[in-house]
């Protein structure tokens, strides 16, 4: 997996920093998918607003390669909990499957739906490392809400 930063604005009179990162995923989709999408890697674009003064993380992404055969988008909210010492995780995800896959189309969203459930936790921790690395401090536990 590789992460590169596309764009970075600080916006110091709301202690915020807006960011926008490219991540390159290896590709993992089965087979029967792969006739459709035929690359090692694919992009997915992650845009994220971090308000220091509130300690909120804001994060959307979704993938940039494929869009136009799979189009899976996230939006995640962390916040960290006023009374512990733990972090509050919000998570929405839409999924958006096009014509091109055919009678196929009922089995891919099957797979889409299954990979992005198994992926959920796998995601959450590299963004508690975002926030990790934001806060300067280490998150110790999670609460999903």
């Amino acid at each position: 997996m590789g992460i590169e930063l596309v764009e970075e604005v600080p916006l110091p009179q709301w202690q915020c920093v807006y960011r926008k990162r490219k991540l390159q995923l290896k590709n993992n989709t089965p087979g029967f998918i792969r006739r459709f999408a035929n690359a090692e890697y694919f992009d997915v674009i992650e845009e994220s607003l971090w308000d220091k003064a509130n300690q909120v993380l804001y994060v959307v992404g979704r993938n940039q390669s494929f869009a136009h055969l799979v189009l899976i988008e996230d939006f995640l909210l962390f916040r960290r909990h006023d009374d512990h010492d733990h972090c509050q995780v919000t998570q929405t995800g839409a999924c958006t499957v096009g014509g091109s896959f055919g009678f196929l189309r009922g089995t891919v969203e099957g797979f889409v739906r299954e990979s992005y459930g198994k992926s959920v936790k796998k995601a959450q921790e590299h963004l508690v490392d975002r926030l990790d690395e934001e806060c300067g401090a280490r998150t110790s536990s999670m609460s999903t809400t």
